[in-house]
């Protein structure tokens, strides 16, 4: 496949993407009619103040947050798997998750689920868990160790967060966490934007930009450094710039899976391995599928489903083909 033929396929995803943006604004328990608000933009329509809170207030942000969210996650998902390389790879896989859950877990055992104080706990553990194993594992000098180590931690840290449920209060804080880590979109507002918006978009547009040098890693550490690359480096930036999106995003909306690991791999198989096209079109991918999934968690009714168990519905199947697709060929 030529690379023209590559760029309009990203474009017609972007165009599919746009497209489910605008029809999400429609979707929901509260009814919002398309003729009401095209009359609106025209000035043939009064919208009440529950119709213009309901559209702007509460429904922009949570598109928003969706769009950003899949795309972090799916290009955190590309550039992880850059750096391992490994398909099995996910943004979670260095403990931002588990960080993430433990940090929630204590801000609402113990500070009364003060939304500021979650995501705020929620964000700086993600990172603490990240910086843990990469120092432990000798600054991120040896990519498989950083893994290990963030396996070791994603599981101490899931083990404070059990020992947290057991004692949780079950009335009101053990709903709360379990809810948390399933993932939702459910109480995002503008101010939930304020820090996840920039880190993410900031953190994407920087590794598009590495995009080429993902490409000279994935041809191994000695060629990489022959040509020019400063491998640690390089590998080091793009975990770092992974770690912070992702944990951005994650404190807001919660543990959401799955996107990080199957979009790169449904984008490899559509354009190839060269990372320059396939990191846009998972960003697009992911953005979409965490888009229609919440519109289907708000198609159900009021009492929402965690958009966690969607993405994890789909996701898990898809992936199940993925790998029955690569059952003989093999990854490469």
């Amino acid at each position: 496949m030529d690379n023209k033929r590559k760029t309009r396929i990203i474009i017609y995803v972007f165009a599919l993407t746009a497209l489910t943006a605008a029809a999400s604004f429609f979707v929901g328990s509260f009814p919002l009619a398309f003729k009401n608000f095209a009359a609106w933009v025209f000035g043939n329509y009064q919208m009440s103040g529950s119709e213009k809170f309901i559209l702007f207030d509460v429904r922009f942000p949570r598109i928003v947050m969706a769009l950003i969210t899949g795309a972090v996650l799916a290009g955190g998902g590309v550039s992880m798997q850059a750096v391992f390389k490994n398909p099995l790879v996910s943004p979670f896989v260095i403990g931002i998750s588990s960080g993430a859950g433990l940090g929630a877990a204590i801000a609402i055992v113990y500070f009364n689920s003060s939304p500021v104080i979650i995501e705020s706990l929620a964000f700086l553990f993600a990172l603490a868990a990240v910086f843990t194993a990469y120092v432990l594992s000798g600054d991120g000098g040896d990519t498989t160790l950083l893994l290990l180590f963030g396996i070791v931690i994603s599981s101490l840290a899931q083990s404070m967060i059990g020992l947290m449920q057991y004692f949780a209060d079950a009335d009101h804080e053990l709903p709360a966490l379990t809810f948390w880590m399933l993932g939702g979109l459910d109480s995002t507002t503008f101010a939930s934007l304020v820090y996840a918006a920039p880190a993410g978009l900031l953190c994407l547009a920087a590794l598009m930009s590495m995009t080429y040098k993902m490409n000279v890693l994935a041809l191994g550490d000695t060629e990489a450094a022959s040509l020019g690359i400063d491998v640690k480096r390089v590998k080091n930036i793009i975990i770092l710039l992974s770690a912070l999106m992702v944990a951005a995003c994650t404190s807001k909306t919660g543990v959401i899976g799955w996107i990080g690991l199957t979009t790169p791999h449904i984008s490899r198989i559509i354009l190839g391995a060269d990372n320059r096209f396939v990191f846009p079109l998972a960003a697009l991918l992911g953005a979409f599928f965490l888009l229609l999934s919440d519109d289907i968690v708000r198609f159900c009714g009021a009492g929402e489903i965690p958009v966690g168990i969607i993405t994890s519905a789909i996701g898990a199947p898809v992936f199940g083909f993925i790998l029955l697709k690569y059952k003989k060929t093999g990854w490469s």
